[in-house]
């Protein structure tokens, strides 16, 4: 690793109140964001396989 970024993963939405605030699960990777989405992330890009609105 050199320290640069390696990719930044992608939101369901946009706009500040989107931003990711846990893991859930490391395989799948899947993440809870502020909106209230469950979002699968492909590890390999940041690029959003799936997005489950919970609330």
């Amino acid at each position: 690793m050199t320290g640069e970024l390696q990719w930044k993963a992608e939101l369901p939405l946009s706009g500040p109140a989107t931003a990711y605030v846990s893991f859930i699960n490391e395989s799948p990777l899947k993440a809870y964001n502020f909106a209230g989405f469950v979002c699968t992330i492909d590890p390999g890009t940041g690029g959003l396989l799936e997005s489950v609105f919970t609330k």
